[in-house]
């Protein structure tokens, strides 16, 4: 990506927390962190989390970057990038350096305590001894889950992508296909399209698509009238896109036109109570009785989420969520429904929220209604 990076930070409300929280400076290891403050991602950050890379936040003065010896030029806004040696892998001693030249050796530092690995937390306990450590996690998920208009101007592409392949993938669908050749299909086009990355192929045909996100299984066909349940999503720069929608080989049966549309309707309720104060358990309750409305037992916990650098993140839409909506929030609206051993049925949008309600992000006209191949 060619983007400047440092556009996704959201310096303001950042240190307001920082402030609030009457925290000297951040300390974080976890990927989906690490990411966001330095702007260096590659997929590697998740997937070999013992090579770790760590940023250092104050509060006041310049951030540092520690990255392992194998980095020799990370492409980063930050100027200050330290290395440490790559025997064993201990980032503590460069990390607690960084500490002291800033004059926060006695300082109250947030800590990103959910992602951090506890090895790491110990040698830097031991490292920096009168270092205050206070979990960060929070914070940092208040920050992230508004986002900068540079994260939603991304996530606003990389929707219009994913709907774009899951359109290709299914003009070229034909009865007698296996889920993984219609997972493959997704799958190339998610990376033609300009995806860095596949994070997510549901593809599940008929009565599959009742149960709870297997994988694809390469023996089960197409045939004409079974439902084929999508839920897919790729990586952009390490931002996640989520699509879901169901297909219909051929004509669709009443019940298959009937489930969908009932949850089209409640997914466009739910997006329509989206605006700047609601609390994320009033769009809950939105939900509920929408589904009581449209005579659906509601089977699913959640039915929305944040979307960023995690694929679930703050705020989520559940009972209890008390975040109020923020403008700049991105949420993943998606109502579902399934009926075990008989078929399960999807819809997911991804919603910016603004000064007076939410935008859809991507609205490919291929992919409105239930989709028929």
């Amino acid at each position: 990506m060619d983007t400047d990076r440092s556009a996704f930070v959201n310096r303001e409300r950042l240190q307001r927390r920082l402030r609030e929280n009457r925290l000297d400076g951040l300390l974080v290891l976890g990927a989906e962190n690490v990411a966001y403050l330095s702007g260096y991602y590659v997929p590697n950050l998740r997937l070999m989390p013992y090579r770790v890379h760590a940023v250092l936040w104050p509060a006041a003065g310049e951030p540092a970057f520690i990255v392992p010896a194998t980095r020799i030029h990370p492409a980063t806004h930050i100027a200050d990038v330290r290395q440490y040696p790559r025997d064993g892998w201990v980032p503590a001693p460069v990390i607690a350096e960084a500490v002291r030249d800033r004059g926060l050796a006695r300082a109250r530092l947030g800590i990103d305590k959910r992602t951090c690995p506890l090895w790491h937390f110990e040698a830097l306990s031991k490292a920096l001894p009168d270092v205050r450590f206070d979990d960060g996690s929070d914070l940092l998920h208040e920050v992230r889950m508004v986002k900068t208009p540079a994260e939603v101007d991304l996530l606003r592409g990389a929707a219009e992508a994913t709907q774009a392949a899951m359109v290709a993938a299914l003009r070229q669908t034909r009865s007698g296909d296996t889920e993984a050749d219609v997972a493959s299909r997704m799958a190339a086009h998610l990376l033609a399209g300009g995806a860095g990355g596949v994070a997510f192929t549901v593809v599940l045909f008929g009565a599959r698509g009742s149960l709870p996100d297997p994988e694809v299984d390469p023996t089960a066909r197409l045939a004409p009238g079974m439902g084929i349940r999508l839920d897919i999503g790729g990586l952009y720069g390490g931002y996640y896109s989520d699509v879901a929608r169901v297909a219909v080989l051929g004509e669709a049966s009443e019940r298959q036109r009937s489930v969908y549309g009932r949850l089209q309707e409640i997914q466009r309720k739910a997006i329509a109570a989206i605006r700047p104060g609601v609390a994320a358990s009033d769009i809950y309750g939105v939900v509920e009785r929408a589904y009581r409305a449209a005579g659906l037992e509601m089977r699913w916990g959640t039915f929305g989420h944040g979307v960023g650098l995690s694929i679930h993140e703050r705020p989520y839409i559940m009972a209890r969520e008390t975040d109020a909506l923020e403008t700049g929030m991105v949420l993943a609206i998606e109502p579902g429904y399934a009926e075990m051993g008989v078929d399960g049925y999807h819809v997911e949008d991804v919603v910016v929220v603004t000064a007076t309600g939410c935008e859809v992000l991507g609205e490919h006209p291929g992919v409105q209604g239930l989709l028929q191949v």
